[in-house]
Formats: structure tokens, sequence, C-alpha cells
């Protein structure tokens, strides 16, 4: 995900690189720089977000194990004798 912030952050210099040295700009002069953008903000967001549920998934999971695991030791210890 940070490599598609990265390529935008790149896209977004070439097209400002582009606008400063020339004194006309067209779109076609522009348009490299803003897709370039875009594409790695698409991938990042297309890794993003699946990894994102899937850490939201096994964080729930965790969490239900580790109760679990609690309520055994606390059986356990309200099973001991007391002294």
């Amino acid at each position: 995900p940070l490599l598609g912030l990265f390529g935008t952050v790149l896209g977004m210099i070439s097209v400002f690189t582009t606008l400063s040295g020339e004194d006309t700009v067209n779109a076609a002069m522009l348009a490299g720089g803003i897709s370039e953008a875009l594409i790695t903000t698409e991938y990042g967001l297309i890794i993003a977000v699946p990894c994102l549920l899937l850490h939201a998934l096994l964080n729930r999971k965790a969490k239900g194990v580790i109760s679990g695991m609690e309520q055994t030791a606390v059986g356990f210890i309200n099973g001991l004798p007391n002294r």
C-alpha cells in the first residue's frame, strides 16, 4: 500500500516538473504523470483493502482464542483447593 502512495507522489512530481519546465502545457504532457499516479494508487488500494479485511478477521479470531484461554485459566484456578 505504501508503494502505491509512493507511486502517486512520483506521478505528481512528474506532472509538476512538466508544468514548471514548459511555457505552454497541453493535456498530453500531463496525462502520463497523472496516469502513473492513478494507476499506482489503484494498485495500492487493491492490495490494502483485502489486507485490512484479513487483518480484522484474524484479529477477531485471535481475541476469541484469548478469551477462551482466559476462561479456561479462570476455571482451572477456581478448581484448585483453598489453603
